[in-house]
Parts: C-alpha cells; sequence; structure tokens
C-alpha cells in the first residue's frame, strides 16, 4: 500500500492553496517511505503535481530515498543522473539554494559549499540538507552533521539551513 493517505492529500493541498503566489519550494528528503514500491511514488507525484503544478521545486535527497534498492528508482523517477554530483546550487532571484543529498561525502561537501557560496551575489545564503546540523531530537543526533556543515555554513556565509529527517518536534 501507500502511506499517502487523504489526510495527506488535505494537507499537501492546504499548502497548495496557502501558497499560490510562491515561486519555488524546497523538499527536504524521504519524499516517499519506500522507493521500491511504485504505487507510493505514483501516489505521491500525483498528489505532488495536482497541488504544485507550474511551479519550480529544488529536491534534496533523504535516507528514505536510498533504501533497499532505492536509490536508483528515485533518482530516475525525480528526474536526476546518478553521475550528478551529491550536491549542488541554484539561485533564484536573491536566493542561494544550497543542496547537500544524504548520499554525499560531508568533507567533500563542505570543501564545495564554501567556494560555491562564495561566488554567488545573492542577498541570501541558504543550505538545505535532509539530516538537520542541530537536532530537536536527542537520540537521533548525526555528529557529522553538526561538526562539519556547521563550520561549512559558518565559512560560507549560510543565512540559514532547512532540513529534515528529525521527526521529534518541539
Amino acid at each position: 500500500g501507500s502511506s499517502m493517505t487523504e489526510e495527506h492529500k488535505a494537507y499537501f493541498q492546504g499548502i497548495g492553496d496557502a501558497t499560490t503566489d510562491v515561486d519555488f519550494g524546497l523538499q527536504t528528503g524521504d519524499f516517499t517511505d519506500n522507493p521500491d514500491s511504485y504505487v507510493e511514488w505514483d501516489n505521491v507525484l500525483q498528489t505532488w503535481s495536482d497541488v504544485f503544478a507550474g511551479r519550480d521545486f529544488v529536491r534534496v535527497i533523504g535516507n528514505h530515498e536510498v533504501y533497499g534498492t532505492g536509490a536508483g528508482n528515485s533518482l530516475a523517477i525525480l528526474g536526476m543522473d546518478a553521475e550528478e554530483p551529491d550536491y549542488y546550487s541554484v539561485e533564484y532571484g536573491e536566493v542561494y539554494m544550497a543542496v547537500i543529498n544524504q548520499t554525499a561525502d560531508l568533507n567533500e561537501a563542505a570543501e564545495w559549499l564554501i567556494k560555491d557560496a562564495a561566488e554567488t551575489d545573492c542577498t541570501w545564503k541558504v543550505l538545505s540538507c535532509h539530516q538537520p546540523i542541530y537536532y530537536s531530537n536527542p537520540n537521533g543526533s548525526n555528529d557529522g552533521h553538526h561538526k562539519v556543515l556547521k563550520v561549512a555554513c559558518d565559512a560560507a556565509g549560510i543565512d540559514f539551513t532547512f532540513s529534515g529527517h528529525d521527526h521529534s518536534y518541539v
């Protein structure tokens, strides 16, 4: 079965209805719970395209996209090439958005982030990675993200980060 319930669909519809004037969005990973389930992908992608039609989205690969045999499936379904780097950046107006995927080597990505962010003239510098640099869940932290990416964000002049993964909300 699919994890996309009618409640989930209504939730996405509410976001879509409230953000009609938004130019782009960010999806911070775990787009699907089971990347090997094409039924689940179909449900999620159909709902997403119905609600957010015509809007650009920056996507982050999370841990659920790479479960099982899912890494190749997820990349293909999302139109991403497995040979592309595990980090990239885009600019939307005055916003520089850097993405570091779950599959990235954090040390390489941190070096890239510092160099790449130095090349932008955007007013706002934003990073998105699936696992947060700071956790609200004391049992779910990732020291690598905290130790490596916190320092890189400071050196790169990142104004703020968006992340997912942590299912403990405060």
